[in-house]
């Protein structure tokens, strides 16, 4: 009896040795938290230096356009709180400032200008800029009207092509930027369209192509494009051939050309020689019988058109 009370006696004592140890160990890591928190503090409270780009944004006045694009972001160097730089890797954000611009057509924000709104608005320093001094050039908003040019690369191997001319819907945009920019175009270009031709009529919708997105705005911003097709065939006439210059009497041998042309199956029988015409131009210094013909006639639905003989004799009839 008395071997187990003092068995459980020394039991009893290293479980409170064992308790106070426990104790001992969580003060210790309570300690050890609360001291790495004091430090983080400390050192988020400290200025650290950084790189990094820095986004510009102009308000432009009303009535004034970009007569050239100015530079949208510059890289930096700065200083600041080890907060700030936290919040902005955290945010993945790229510092940017806002500059209103006055209606002269050619201004400059100075360094000094950056310097102190990077301090205002972003609270941070300015330590190295790449570059020190940012001109701005204005102009006045114009608009002009310019076709629109259809970009396409279109195979016609399966024997079908356009019946009349191609359909575009608006023909023209209207453009809104800078004069000088404006007289340098000619027109704007939808985005290409590479095709077999179809065998049907064919109706597509296409995005109009800004040639300088950043200065210029245009009215519409897409185009629908009609293209009126057909099959077409080979058709085979014989065409009389005109005299030019004739001076005396002239008989022709020969007087016709066969001419081979390809046309649409909506008009096959409605072509005839009177569509065309194939002329002689007679020269006098020529010392040779012989003159060559040309093709000065023929419809624009006319595809191919080739006629033989290319050249003929002629005789001065007395």
């Amino acid at each position: 009896m008395m071997q187990g009370e003092n068995t459980n006696r020394v039991n009893s004592f290293f479980k409170k040795l064992g308790s106070a140890a426990n104790h001992e160990r969580r003060v210790m890591l309570l300690c050890m938290a609360l001291s790495l928190v004091v430090w983080f503090f400390v050192k988020m409270s400290n200025n650290y230096e950084s790189r990094g780009s820095l986004r510009l944004n102009y308000q432009l006045p009303t009535g004034r356009v970009f007569a050239e694009q100015p530079m949208s972001s510059l890289p930096f160097k700065f200083a600041g709180s080890g907060w700030k730089l936290l919040k902005m890797s955290l945010l993945r954000q790229n510092p940017s400032l806002s500059f209103n611009l006055s209606a002269a057509s050619s201004q400059v924000i100075f360094r000094s200008d950056i310097s102190r709104k990077i301090e205002d608005e972003l609270h941070l320093q300015l330590l190295e800029l790449g570059q020190d001094n940012l001109t701005i050039r204005l102009d006045s908003l114009q608009s002009r009207k310019l076709p629109i040019e259809l970009d396409t690369a279109i195979s016609y191997e399966n024997g079908y092509f356009f019946r009349d001319n191609i359909v575009i819907r608006p023909d023209s945009v209207e453009v809104f930027g800078a004069t000088q920019l404006l007289n340098s175009l000619n027109s704007v270009k939808t985005a290409p369209l590479k095709m077999e031709c179809p065998e049907k009529d064919f109706s597509i919708i296409l995005t109009l192509l800004n040639p300088h997105p950043d200065l210029l705005q245009l009215s519409v911003d897409k185009a629908e494009v009609f293209m009126p097709v057909e099959q077409y065939t080979e058709k085979k006439l014989t065409i009389p051939v005109m005299v030019l210059n004739e001076r005396d009497s002239v008989r022709l041998l020969p007087g016709t050309v066969e001419l081979e042309c390809v046309v649409g199956l909506s008009r096959f029988n409605d072509l005839t020689p009177n569509d065309f015409r194939v002329v002689a131009v007679l020269d006098n210094e020529n010392p040779t019988p012989i003159v060559p013909l040309t093709l000065v006639r023929q419809p624009s639905w006319v595809k191919s058109a080739r006629f033989s003989p290319q050249a003929v004799e002629y005789l001065i009839v007395q």
